[in-house]
Parts: structure tokens; C-alpha cells; sequence
């Protein structure tokens, strides 16, 4: 779980700007929600690929 909590918190810091602090609880409640292809998807946006 600890690396989709990475990936959701990298996303929401590194492209849209969100304070680390709100991006740490909101990536907690996200991960137990997204799907496996959604976060795939994220974690290929955030390598660059495309």
C-alpha cells in the first residue's frame, strides 16, 4: 500500500500543486479507492510515459 500512497502523493504535489501536508491525508483516502488500471495509468504519467 505504501507505494500507490507514493504514486497518489507524487501526483497530486509534483503536477497540481498541493500543499504536502493536505496531499499526505488526501493520497490516504484516495489509494483505498482508486483502481488498479487508474493508478497504473497515473504512475506511467508520472515516469513520462505515455
Amino acid at each position: 500500500m505504501r507505494s500507490r500512497n507514493r504514486v497518489i502523493q507524487g501526483f497530486l504535489t509534483e503536477v497540481l500543486g498541493v500543499d504536502k501536508q493536505v496531499s499526505e491525508k488526501d493520497a490516504c483516502e484516495i489509494e483505498h479507492l482508486i483502481s488498479c488500471q487508474t493508478l497504473e495509468k497515473l504512475e506511467g504519467y508520472l515516469l513520462g510515459e505515455k
